[in-house]
């Protein structure tokens, strides 16, 4: 039954790059080229390559751990087969990251990805706490509030992660942990709400696009505040480096944002995650992406607000 699965599953990708317009043994071609021509971009252009490339293959991976595939998944295979999928689903995708981050003797990296990659597919429980701790969100929307309580203790690992980046002096490792802590608020971002939470609102769809970005800028700075402050304080040279990186992250929250509502009320789509990733890995490209997924967010909303 699994077999069948994923080969559906190919022919699903087959019929989308059919209705991409493009010839299908040009697209074919494009795919491989284009990934690797963005590879040899991020390690030609930065020094933290070996901590960016692993995050842009995280990104690929958000659009399937959406709630609703995995329902899907768990209903039609079971617990313990939907668990097996989801693993080996993100180890396909993070099969050419690999190859080329060993190609660059980057073996560090190569094992954090494919830790980070099966993390992301087995980590899908929500846990029930016996009490309900505070955040530090508790007067805003509920996104942030379910980043802190979900990943509560990924969130702790990653901060004593950092903790050891400051203990050896290791800067990359410290920016590691803010990357890594910009992956799970994306992937907290990227799932819709019902539609009733934003139907709540009255407002325009202008008015709240707006606030929902006042909201993800303020508290994606209190999150990662604990990281970026140390930074500055144990690495004051780097200053410039660490508010350019925390800047184009809170970047890449509103464009997660504004992707999530271009779809709205459906999931992002694989096409979407693809097309974020790209953006990703040239940050100028976000100056363009942004007012357009914002476009695209204010028609889809029009029917939910005025």
């Amino acid at each position: 039954m699994m077999k069948h699965y994923f080969i559906l599953q190919s022919q699903l990708i087959h019929r989308h790059l059919l209705a991409s317009g493009l010839p299908i043994g040009l697209a074919y071609l494009f795919i491989p080229v284009a990934f690797l021509g963005v590879s040899i971009l991020v390690f030609e252009k930065t020094e933290l390559a070996p901590i960016l490339y692993p995050v842009l293959c995280l990104t690929l991976l958000i659009p399937f751990s959406n709630q609703r595939r995995n329902e899907f998944l768990q209903i039609s295979f079971g617990d313990r087969r939907q668990q097996l999928i989801r693993i080996m689903e993100n180890l396909i995708i993070t099969i050419p990251f690999v190859i080329f981050l060993l190609y660059q003797l980057q073996w560090l990296s190569t094992i954090a990805l494919i830790a980070a990659a099966t993390a992301m597919a087995v980590w899908q429980k929500k846990y029930v706490w016996r009490f309900s701790f505070p955040t530090p969100f508790a007067r805003h929307q509920f996104e942030f509030n379910a980043a802190f309580r979900h990943s509560f203790i990924l969130l702790i690992s990653i901060m004593a992660i950092h903790v050891i980046a400051i203990t050896v002096e290791n800067f990359n490792l410290g920016i590691a942990a803010l990357l890594f802590i910009l992956v799970i608020m994306m992937q907290h971002l990227s799932h819709p709400e019902p539609e009733y939470y934003v139907w709540n609102y009255a407002s325009t769809p202008r008015l709240f696009l707006l606030q929902k970005s006042k909201m993800v800028v303020t508290n994606a700075i209190i999150l990662s505040s604990p990281i970026w402050a140390s930074l500055i304080i144990f690495f004051p040279d780097q200053i410039l480096l660490i508010i350019t990186f925390e800047a184009i992250g809170i970047a890449v929250l509103i464009a997660t944002l504004m992707s999530k509502y271009a779809a709205f009320p459906y999931e992002m789509s694989i096409a979407q995650g693809i097309a974020l990733a790209l953006v990703i890995s040239f940050p100028p490209a976000l100056l363009v992406y942004i007012p357009y997924t914002y476009h695209l967010s204010k028609k889809r909303l029009s029917n939910l607000l005025r």
